[in-house]
């Protein structure tokens, strides 16, 4: 009897002590479980990834950023690669009445200048940014993350046809004169 309890206590022990183990290893960058939501809207999450914070039992992966784009509703950053470039622009649904921490300072968005570099977070297991709030005392805000639809341009196909029709038009008028 004494035997089998001794053998139960180690077999529990040893399934703890696998346990804590496993738990022990710390997140960081490379093995930290993206959501596919995360990777498809930002692939180079792991690229751009500084290190990874854990607050209220979730995990933010720390990146820098460059301002691009400020709107009443909107902001766009693009995420700094470890050579310096970076990657796509990401577009992020904000307050405009919100006020965040950047350089030390409480600014709004309206205040930031473009070009601006930006420590910001987002949510491993899902497709959320968070600007750090302007007290430590706020609550982290998450917002959405979405990659902006392409710059508008003017397109020349409409014209195409009336070139050709104009063309036309202008050969026509020479072989009358």
């Amino acid at each position: 009897m004494r035997a089998k309890s001794l053998c139960i206590f180690l077999c529990a022990a040893a399934g703890l002590s696998q346990g804590v183990s496993a738990q022990s290893t710390p997140v960081n960058c490379q093995n930290a479980k993206f959501s596919t939501a995360v990777v498809e809207r930002f692939p180079k999450v792991r690229e751009a990834c500084l290190e990874i914070l854990s607050r209220n039992s979730q995990y933010y992966a720390v990146f820098k950023a460059k301002l691009v784009g400020v709107s009443q509703a909107n902001v766009r950053i693009e995420p700094k690669l470890p050579d310096g470039t970076y990657a796509e622009a990401r577009q992020v649904k904000v307050s405009p009445k919100r006020r965040v921490l950047v350089d030390g300072k409480a600014v709004g968005f309206d205040e930031l200048a473009l070009g601006q570099e930006l420590t910001v977070y987002i949510e491993v297991r899902e497709p959320m940014v968070v600007f750090p709030p302007a007290q430590n005392s706020e609550p982290w805000q998450p917002e959405p993350m979405e990659v902006p639809p392409p710059p508008k341009t003017s397109s020349t196909s409409g014209l195409v046809p009336w070139i050709g029709v104009g063309a036309l038009a202008l050969s026509g008028l020479a072989t009358v004169i």
